[in-house]
């Protein structure tokens, strides 16, 4: 317990302590320097042995403090506090129950047991601790800690006059942030402003009379001129053109950069990006991804800001910041407004061009053109209308009328009325002149405002004289030609056909009729697929799928009546027929069954052998080349065996050439019976025989030679009895190609005909 004395001693440096920081909480600057000023006077004046203003952790869990600011004789205690040793990082100490709580929270003794997990950590070299919680409008942000080195400091009196201590803290801390909070928003007003202002003086370059490069200029110099923003004075502006941006506007860049940069393609360095990805690029210093450098360049960085419109990328604004610049939301939103006012700017200077070009071009067209108010009231013609006026002796342009009666009044009740309500209207009609009618095809347009309304009626005549004249003389031709047309078709010795765009007949030959054995009835309710082979039907719809847009050949199995297939080339190709207005493709067809049946014994004698049937050595070389390839890919194993007929010559000699043939064939069969279906069996030459055997090792292979060389070895043949044969084999080795393999089997043979004939050897 403490004296009488002692409880007077601890009241009066509360209230010297109070005193004291009237005059920090009235001069203090900023919120840092009032909690540092709170902590010494509480130390220095109020004799305490240590003090700290103790913050939540940055992600508002209360179990973990932030020391803001401290003074006194425990560094060490509040290390513990910090690297969380103490309770208090826990969520039970003083300080964490004073700021969860609210409430204030008073240990007299290090061995006080009030506060549940509290430690002697909690104290460091003191005896007692209050926890006083600093509030403001009900809400709890931090604690004011004081620890005193007597045991049973903070009493009652001394806890309320240094609560009264905290109040007024919590008071200056509030008042600051105010002040701090009111700052800011003068700031952002300030800037806001600024920028409101540049943007203003950005919008009315657009109605300027200068060109567009002079305004992307300008608009460089209002952007340097605005205060807040972190800018270097070089920047420029690039229009895109394609897939490329160029360089039409910039100030104070280096001028080799600006060569460099004259042009830069979609995703090349920083502006490029910018573009291809139609988002901000920013940038603090000069990285890997900005390629273009020249001799002498700093460090700095970038805003690259892309100009869109709705129609996509219409450039890049590109502005240096210092190196190591931070980007700033507001900052960031203004680059991205005056992008904005720059599209529009841009988009109005491109349709002004726009619309200069039409009017050189409407003014120089061949074809009469009026443009009126949408009561139809006339109020611009170009030239050539304007000289077909002078020419029929019109002068008054506003009630001039040019068609016959009946034409103007179809135009009045049909053609304005439908132009204003659809957008156009189009027909053909005739001028009336001088000597002659004039026929012309006519299109009335209504153009569209921004609210949907006409904006006015214009009305395009082409003078289609030739056409007409054309059009008479090509019915006349296609008379003739169709009389001619038929003759040649019906002489033609292949089918001929004509389909629409579904693939229904709508013309044939008479050879197509007779070919394939259909009444010209039955052909008239039948596509071409319904005559193809099911084999090839689907073939056939992909041909003539394709046939619609560009020429087709194909080979296709037609089916006669009778169910006989017939084998056809058809060659066909899209056309537009007048008679024919469903017309889509022409086709002719020739019977290819002799050339199929030629071609056929063509190819098994290119590929057997023709005394044997064998596959020949030319085909046997292209199945092992495919096979070493396969063996080489997958690693699977692959052996080969090289055979050759023991004393053939004495065959021959004994009995003559035509035994001999048939030994060859007799040999050719024994292998055939007893090779197996994945084998691959060919005469080598001569009286040599070879078999592939994939998926086989040397052992497998040795196997099978040995086999075959017994059912030979079994195998009579008269008149000469028995015939022997002597096998070489070697297995694949990877990567050593067929030359090699063939040698190595070969030595093999040579070994075993030297070992005596009728054996098997390895290589």
């Amino acid at each position: 317990m403490e004296t009488k004395g002692g409880v007077e001693s601890c009241m009066n440096r509360a209230l010297a302590t109070v005193r004291a920081a009237t005059e920090v909480l009235t001069s203090a600057g900023c919120e840092a320097d009032l909690l540092q000023g709170i902590c010494d006077i509480t130390v220095h004046h109020g004799a305490y042995r240590f003090a700290w203003v103790a913050y939540p952790g940055e992600d508002g869990a209360n179990q973990v403090l932030r020391p803001m600011a401290h003074a006194g004789y425990e560094s060490g205690y509040l290390a513990q506090v910090c690297t969380g040793r103490a309770s208090s990082c826990a969520g039970s100490g003083p300080a964490t129950t004073a700021i969860r709580t609210g409430k204030t929270v008073i240990v007299r003794s290090d061995s006080d047991s009030s506060i549940p997990g509290c430690d002697k950590a909690d104290f460091g070299n003191s005896r007692s601790c209050i926890a006083l919680p600093l509030r403001w409008n009900k809400e709890t942000y931090g604690a004011l800690v004081i620890l005193a080195s007597r045991t049973g400091s903070f009493d009652q009196r001394e806890a309320e006059e240094l609560g009264e201590l905290a109040d007024k803290l919590s008071a200056g801390i509030y008042s600051l942030r105010l002040k701090k909070n009111h700052r800011s928003v003068e700031r952002a007003l300030r800037n806001e402003k600024e920028a409101q202002e540049a943007l203003s003086r950005i919008l009315s370059l657009g109605l300027r009379p200068i060109s567009l490069v002079e305004k992307l200029d300008k608009v460089l110099d209002i952007l340097f001129e605005v205060s807040w923003l972190g800018l270097e004075k070089e920047g420029s502006v690039f229009l895109a053109r394609g897939r490329e941006l160029r360089l039409v506007a910039q100030r104070h860049l280096n001028p080799e950069l600006q060569c460099l940069c004259d042009s830069v393609p979609f995703g090349y360095c920083l502006c490029g990006q910018a573009a291809a990805q139609g988002a901000t690029v920013f940038r603090q210093h000069l990285g890997d991804d900005h390629p273009v450098r020249f001799d002498g360049i700093t460090d700095h960085g970038h805003y690259c800001q892309p100009i869109l419109s709705s129609e996509g990328v219409l450039g890049v604004l590109n502005l240096y910041v210092p190196a190591g610049h931070i980007q700033d939301d507001a900052e960031s939103a203004f680059v991205r407004a005056v992008s904005d006012s720059l599209a529009g700017i841009i988009e109005r200077e491109l349709a002004d061009q726009e619309r200069q070009r039409l009017a050189a071009v409407v003014e120089a067209s061949p074809d009469y053109v009026c443009i009126g108010d949408v009561d139809a009231t006339p109020n611009y013609f170009n030239g050539r209308a304007r000289a077909l006026l002078e020419h029929c002796g019109i002068s008054d342009y506003a009630s001039c009328r040019l068609f016959s009666d009946e034409a103007s009044e179809r135009i009045r009740r049909e053609g304005i009325p439908t132009a204003l309500r659809e957008g156009i209207w189009q027909s053909e009609g005739v001028i009336r002149m001088e000597n002659r009618n004039l026929p012309v095809s006519q299109v009335i347009l209504a153009p569209r405002d921004g609210s949907g309304k006409p904006a006015f009626l214009a009305t395009i005549c082409r003078d289609i004289s030739d056409r007409k004249e054309a059009e008479t003389a090509a019915e006349q031709i296609a008379v003739r030609e169709k009389q001619f047309a038929n003759a040649v078709i019906n002489s033609l010795p292949e089918i001929f056909f004509l389909l629409d765009f579904s693939g229904r007949l709508l013309r044939w030959n008479v050879n197509f009729e007779r070919e394939l054995g259909y009444t010209s009835e039955a052909l008239a309710q039948m596509r071409l697929t319904d005559l193809a082979a099911p084999s090839d039907f689907e073939a056939c719809v992909e041909a003539f799928t394709a046939a619609r847009v560009a020429g087709v050949s194909i080979e296709v199995e037609l089916q006669t009546l009778t169910g006989r297939k017939v084998p056809y080339v058809i060659n066909a190709m899209p056309i537009d027929e007048p008679e024919h207005t469903r017309a889509a493709i022409v086709g002719v067809g020739m019977d290819i069954s002799n050339r199929k049946a030629l071609e056929a014994e063509m190819e098994r004698r290119a590929c057997h052998d023709f005394l044997t049937g064998l596959l020949n050595r030319h085909c046997f070389t292209e199945h092992l080349e495919r096979e070493l390839d396969r063996a080489d890919r997958y690693e699977c194993p692959v052996t080969l065996i090289l055979l050759d007929i023991d004393d053939f010559k004495s065959v021959n000699d004994a009995h003559g050439h035509d035994v001999g043939d048939r030994a060859l064939k007799h040999v050719a069969s024994c292998l055939q019976n007893a090779v197996r279906s994945a084998d691959v069996l060919a005469r080598w030459g001569g009286e040599e025989f070879v078999i592939l055997t994939p998926e086989t090792q040397l052992e497998s292979g040795r196997f099978l030679a040995e086999k075959l060389r017994v059912e030979l070895e079994r195998a009579r043949f008269s008149p000469v009895g028995t015939i022997t044969a002597s096998f070489g084999i070697a297995e694949y080795q990877p990567r050593e190609g067929a030359d090699t393999l063939l040698k190595r089997v070969d030595n093999a043979l040579y070994a075993a005909k030297h070992a005596g004939r009728n054996c098997v050897h390895r290589g």
